[in-house]
């Protein structure tokens, strides 16, 4: 008995329509295929941390912005800079916030990366890429701009 093995027209349709699916995608993965909301790819600068990650994610009631900010940070208007260059830290005391020029010793970045409790944002973590560019901003001296 000799079965026909040629695909039939159903299957050829099906893989036809999936691999149109998968080009697509490959085009532009971010606006087509990610549900997520994604940000940006951002600057190494101060007012585009605030702009893109602040404002966005951090300087809402409840957060670290409102009437009764957590850990007493308050992230919303134009106190947010002086509230964490050079400012220690009150969930880890001997470190600094945002220490110019030091990533690895910034409690900010320790945090968005999520390498020391609390973690932020604690609705999940920001995309590397924005993380990465703050961690730049800081290395070049968490320059006011």
């Amino acid at each position: 008995m000799d079965q026909d093995r040629r695909p039939g027209p159903v299957i050829i349709i099906l893989l036809i329509l999936l691999s149109i699916g998968a080009l697509s995608c490959s085009e532009s993965i971010v606006s087509e295929c990610d549900t997520s909301t994604a940000v940006l790819p951002m600057r190494a600068s101060f007012a585009e941390i605030e702009q893109q990650v602040f404002a966005q994610s951090c300087a809402t009631p409840g957060c670290h912005g409102g009437n009764r900010p957590q850990a007493g940070l308050d992230l919303s208007g134009t106190g947010a800079y002086d509230a964490l260059v050079g400012v220690q830290s009150r969930t880890d005391p001997g470190r600094t916030l945002v220490s110019a020029g030091a990533p690895d010793e910034s409690v900010l970045l320790r945090t968005l990366r999520r390498s020391s409790t609390p973690f932020m944002p604690p609705a999940g973590p920001l995309p590397s890429a924005v993380v990465d560019s703050i961690a730049v901003w800081v290395s070049s001296g968490a320059l006011r701009n």
